[in-house]
């Protein structure tokens, strides 16, 4: 495409010398997203852990108290991560490092704390102090990509679209006779997607979380009575009746 400056070779357009393409593995900034094509998104972290770093030094010397040290955590690991984890996704190794950060900077030491950690993220009615659970934030997320991802009214995402075509695509050869009857169908009301993990490495490893959550959760399309025109609307082809029928 760099070289030719067309999406398509049988194209006569070619795109504009004003316009930028940028290379594989070269991020371009977007509403505050690094996104491209085989781009690391592990890269910009260190920036936000030196950022939230320097914010939880600078609360330490008020000494604040240990709802203090909660409300700080969700204000500044909270919040300055949120987005990033919605838009690029939590690398395993940040989220473990921002998890440890949480109960050092709760307890104001690095020390085994005196409570575990589960105990102290339950609720407040149930004995705890409500503290931020970051891997339990971070899976709401991509539970809420899985939403929007099988959405089909007018908010539907125009990503969704092509999320579903990759997943198609990538599929194991030994499923590809199967995603051929399926292609431009709901992936999740088949049953060839239930697997124990997805881990190939053609899938785009933020499309493999929606898909090893979904996975986790058992999420799956379920109800106490599906009206017939529904189930009549449903797809022939490799359906998970256990869960329509």
């Amino acid at each position: 495409v760099i070289e030719t400056r067309k999406i398509n070779a049988d194209n006569d357009e070619q795109i504009k010398q004003d316009i930028t393409i940028s290379p594989d593995g070269t991020p371009t900034r977007i509403l505050g997203a690094h996104v491209g094509n085989n781009v690391d998104n592990s890269h910009k972290w260190p920036k936000v852990l030196e950022d939230i770093e320097s914010k939880l030094r600078q609360w330490e010397k008020c000494h604040p108290t240990i709802e203090g040290r909660r409300l700080i955590i969700q204000m500044v690991i909270g919040g300055m991560t949120q987005f990033k984890t919605v838009v690029q996704g939590m690398p395993k190794p940040i989220e473990k490092i921002l998890k440890r950060r949480i109960r050092d900077f709760f307890w104001s030491s690095s020390a085994p704390p005196p409570i575990r950690i589960e105990t102290v993220q339950s609720r407040i009615t149930e004995g705890g102090k409500a503290l931020l659970d970051l891997e339990a934030r971070n899976e709401a997320i991509e539970l809420m990509k899985l939403k929007a991802l099988v959405t089909y009214d007018e908010k539907r995402p125009l990503w969704a679209d092509a999320t579903n075509t990759i997943i198609l695509k990538k599929l194991p050869k030994s499923e590809q006779i199967k995603a051929d009857h399926v292609a431009g169908q709901d992936f999740f009301l088949q049953s060839i997607y239930r697997r124990t993990r997805y881990s190939r490495r053609e899938i785009p490893e933020d499309i493999r979380r929606i898909l090893n959550i979904t996975i986790k959760y058992n999420v799956k399309i379920e109800a106490l009575q599906i009206p017939e025109q529904h189930r009549r609307s449903l797809h022939a082809w490799f359906q998970d009746r256990k869960s329509v029928v």
